[in-house]
């Protein structure tokens, strides 16, 4: 039994995906709690189906793909707080809107691209194993990010997860660690 685990570890796509999921993992696990507190547990969702637009684009375009999603996925992040900050507006659905149009864009733009044989369900159901050292270092280099972030503003995010408006009471920035 030992023999075959060090055996799978002996390949560096094996190791480059556990290291990539690892970190990933724990800074999802971090970040995940404050979102499903403040209603917006379909971020996720929306943000993957926003960088699947995005790498369809980038894909036409002939741009680098990961880093166009990256900044995507940031902007539609913007997009859908700023849009929250109406109280009147439903998180989720704000969130299907982003992701809808996103996905919708994404898709239109490969139906127009003659020439170009590319399967969506690759980009949409990927896999960790084909993760190359670039994508490896990147995902550890925002998971640090996240965790330190979260690390050191940990009081603010607690208390704007729980109540906004007594966190912005007791004098937290509410809307910028929102």
């Amino acid at each position: 039994m030992f023999n075959i685990i060090a055996e799978m570890f002996s390949y560096d796509f094996i190791r480059r995906a556990l290291v990539a999921g690892i970190a990933l993992a724990i800074s999802s696990a971090l970040i995940g709690v404050p979102l499903v507190l403040k209603n917006k547990s379909m971020l996720s969702d929306g943000l993957s189906h926003a960088s699947f637009g995005a790498v369809a684009l980038a894909l036409i375009l002939g741009i680098a793909p990961t880093w166009f999603a990256l900044i995507v996925a940031i902007a539609a992040s913007l997009i859908i707080f700023k849009l929250d900050d109406k109280k009147s507006k439903n998180s989720d659905a704000i969130i299907a809107v982003v992701s809808s149009s996103a996905l919708a864009i994404g898709m239109i733009a490969l139906a127009m691209k003659k020439g170009i044989s590319i399967d969506p369900n690759s980009y949409l159901f990927g896999s960790i194993l084909a993760i190359t050292k670039t994508d490896m270092l990147l995902s550890i280099l925002i998971s640090a990010i996240s965790i330190l972030l979260y690390i050191i503003f940990y009081k603010q995010i607690f208390a704007v997860s729980f109540d906004e408006e007594f966190a912005a009471a007791t004098g937290i920035k509410a809307k910028r660690y929102k």
